[in-house]
């Protein structure tokens, strides 16, 4: 509760809660009972407002008059407390413990392994931005001390747990049931099925996490305490390490709250502005920086690629109807199967009441401020427009036209991931809602020491846990793995003996087939899954990053995809494949026995590949001849004829390039030191398999290869070829890594001296 609601704790607060109650006693003193909640809910919160000193302005009944209560009632609250945390422990285990038998998890996006490598975005390389930072960032740091099994597991059982445990002290209802309604809709509702069917772990170990944070920024954004800055700042960096489009998403929330919360003048709002944006920035800076790095790559997104993810519904009305239900993922199949039920449109129309009530409470109580409760409403109003897009009703032509051309709203290209907004606004007012109806006036009224009869005992009883069990009942499919949908499984015994093998093959990159991104894998049970190809192999991979749809696949933006395809295409005329793919630096190929990997057995003729493997599981495939000079480049009428048509194709140097002329014939490989960096041990002309050449330094040696898949190389002698801005991704990390470290430093020394203080004064 203190590091929640630091303002409820301090001492101002507490002088505030005292002299509110006891005014009210005074007040009251000509009566024959005291104030009750109700009335001592409005004193403080209008009190708090007009002194600036209501923090979130969230969870007010629960922390009304404790200053005054006996030492029983800290007693009681330790002991719901602790209730409350094993509730949503089983919760969570209801959800994850399928998941937490030996093995790795998988789902549709959702892929673990035992390799947990830095992944190439991390320094501006690679084409697969959006999934791997800055998470696996965080990951592949995290598995050196706990195993990637032991990750999967803590993650998917935190996920629930967190969220519940979150929204449950986060909501302002006065009555237990309520809070857990709220803690129990937030953790169990059909958003969370759907993501966790799709695999998108990081987006709901953000979403979990947004309880927690939400304090700390409403509190900042309200100036209701010195040092809250600190404290928001670091929330944000917490998000950004889990999910830059949650970070995002909160970021947003923050900047409208300190033009609507805020009571100050422009000049001051806009200094609050500015001071958190400068933390966002810097606590954001890993991925940030590293976006402006491939800003040329996210520029390539188009409104095809926002409408490939539209939210699903007949119509725009329909689709709005889908966003208010928590669902309308891209993908129909995802959808909870008891939300279209009879029994589930029932339930969701009394989530929809008790949200309706809760408003309305709020508004006539001003239990949440004046200005809270118009503030969550809009919020969630906003969030609905926003994941709907070009769906919406009425704007949706204006915000199809706008997204693509928003700087940064590539993150959102699937919108629908901002309904996780609307889940927090129908938890917060659901609560209320619950109170309502929890809460006879006639009871409100009487003073709570007043003996309750067992009939009514009974009914209040039967309602509180009718209350409770809403959430549960409405999305029942979440359980047990949501379903069995998310399957935990071993690799496959090929795949090992393969890892062994490829290990043997050389030092250059292994292509991976079939050249899919998503594909049924016999070993989830022919459920479709991201290829895991990447979490177990330790070689470095060549795979697949165009998303393929039923019907359509979105035009690669990628030429080593482009390039790919169409050798593959030529496969069965070709009989040179492997020096097709040698400019990507490919000396192996591995042929998953998945999918229709049966489409590719033009491999076994051809002439410059030896299949140096097969079993059950695997195929692996050598380019003899090609190791040895992997990465020389050939002279360019040799290279153009082994090369497929393509417009994309491996770029060369020619009479207008660079230090072009005469390529003597070079030996032995290129040594890759880093991800990002190449030793060139002697004169010759060389290929780099690596796609932007302006970006490699020296620049006065690169031939022309941009947007190719291989930047060519023409030296005199011995050279380290480096990217230079991974560079610039680098100082990115170390900016966000130390701003966190000296928030968290500055919110520990803070704290300590006030509690030193608070001993002092009490001396």
């Amino acid at each position: 509760d203190e590091n929640l609601h630091s303002t409820f704790s301090s001492s101002r607060m507490r002088g505030l809660g005292s002299n509110v109650f006891k005014s009210g006693m005074a007040s009251q003193s000509g009566s024959s009972s005291p104030p009750g909640r109700r009335e001592l809910s409005r004193a403080i919160a209008d009190e708090a407002e007009d002194r600036g000193t209501w923090p979130a302005g969230v969870r007010i009944g629960r922390h009304l008059g404790r200053v005054a209560e006996s030492g029983s009632e800290d007693r009681r609250g330790r002991l719901r407390a602790l209730a409350a945390t094993g509730v949503y422990a089983l919760a969570a285990i209801a959800i994850t413990y399928p998941l937490l038998r030996p093995g790795y998890p998988f789902a549709f996006d959702m892929s673990f392994g035992p390799v947990m490598r830095v992944p190439p975005e991390a320094y501006g390389l690679g084409g697969d931005f959006g999934r791997r930072l800055p998470v696996f960032l965080v990951l592949a740091g995290a598995s050196s001390v706990v195993s990637p099994a032991m990750l999967a597991r803590l993650i998917l059982v935190a996920i629930p747990y967190l969220g519940g445990l979150g929204m449950h002290r986060l909501s302002p209802a006065t009555r237990e049931p309520s809070r857990y309604f709220a803690g129990l809709l937030y953790a169990v509702n059909p958003f969370v099925f759907e993501r966790l069917v799709a695999g998108h772990w990081h987006i709901l170990l953000g979403y979990a996490l947004l309880p927690w944070a939400l304090p700390a920024l409403l509190t900042w954004a309200r100036g209701a305490e010195r040092g809250s800055l600190i404290r928001a700042g670091l929330w944000l960096g917490i998000l950004g390490s889990v999910s830059f489009a949650v970070a995002s998403i909160a970021f947003f929330v923050v900047l409208l709250a300190v033009l609507i919360l805020r009571s100050s003048s422009i000049v001051i709002r806009l200094r609050a502005t500015a001071g958190i944006l400068l933390l966002f920035l810097a606590t954001n800076a890993t991925w940030l920086v590293a976006a402006l790095v491939r800003l040329g790559d996210i520029d390539k997104f188009t409104q095809l690629d926002f409408r490939a993810f539209l939210v699903r519904g007949e119509s725009s009305w329909a689709a709005a109807g889908n966003v208010l239900r928590l669902t309308g993922f891209f993908r129909e199949d995802f959808r909870s199967p008891a939300l279209s039920t009879t029994a589930g449109l029932i339930l969701f129309g009394v989530v929809a009441v008790l949200v309706a009530l809760g408003i309305v409470a709020a508004w006539r109580s001003k239990c949440l401020g004046t200005r809270m409760a118009p503030f969550l409403v809009g919020v969630g109003a906003i969030a609905v427009m926003a994941a709907l897009g070009e769906r919406a009703p009425i704007l949706g032509p204006a915000l199809g036209w706008l997204y693509p051309r928003i700087p940064g709203m590539q993150i959102f290209r699937e919108s629908q991931k901002i309904a996780g907004l609307v889940v927090l606004v129908y938890a917060i007012f659901g609560s209320l809602g619950a109170d309502v109806v929890l809460t006879s006036p006639e009871k409100d009224r009487e003073p709570e020491s007043q003996p309750v009869g067992m009939r009514a005992l009974a009914a209040t009883i039967v309602m509180a846990a009718v209350v409770v069990l809403i959430p549960l009942a409405w999305t029942p499919g979440v359980f047990a793995g949501a379903g069995g949908r998310v399957v935990v499984s071993e690799y496959p015994a090929g795949w090992h003996e393969a890892e062994v093998a490829l290990g043997a093959a050389g030092d250059g990159r292994t292509l991976v087939l079939p050249w899919h991104v998503h594909m049924p894998l016999s070993f989830t049970n022919g459920r479709t899954n991201l290829n895991p190809a990447g979490d177990f192999f330790t070689k470095d991979l060549v795979q697949a990053s165009a998303i393929e749809f039923p019907g359509f696949m979105l035009p690669p933006d990628d030429p080593v995809e482009t390039y790919v395809r169409a050798a593959i295409t030529q496969g069965t005329s070709r009989s040179d494949f492997g020096a097709v793919v040698n400019p990507l630096g490919v000396d192996s190929i591995l042929l998953l026995k998945e999918a229709d990997w049966q489409e590719y057995a033009f491999l076994d003729s051809q002439r410059d590949l030896k299949k140096v493997l097969e079993n059950e599981n695997v195929i692996i495939y050598e380019a003899p001849g090609i190791r040895e000079s992997l990465h020389r480049l050939a002279p360019a009428g040799e290279l153009t004829s082994v090369i497929p048509p393509d417009p994309l194709g491996t770029a060369y140097l020619t009479g207008e390039s660079p230090g072009a002329g005469e390529c003597p014939e070079a030996y032995g490989a290129v040594i890759h030191q880093e991800i990002y960096s190449y030793e060139i041990p002697g004169a010759g002309c060389w290929l780099l398999p690596e796609q932007r050449s302006s970006g490699w330094s020296p620049a006065h040696l690169v031939g022309s290869a941009d947007s190719a898949v291989s930047t060519a190389v023409r030296t005199g002698s011995p050279v380290k070829m480096t990217y230079w801005p991974a560079t610039y991704a680098l100082g990115g990390h170390a900016v966000s890594l130390v701003s966190i470290v000296v928030l968290a430093v500055l919110l520990v020394s803070g704290s300590l001296k006030r509690r030193r203080s608070e001993e002092d004064q009490l001396v």
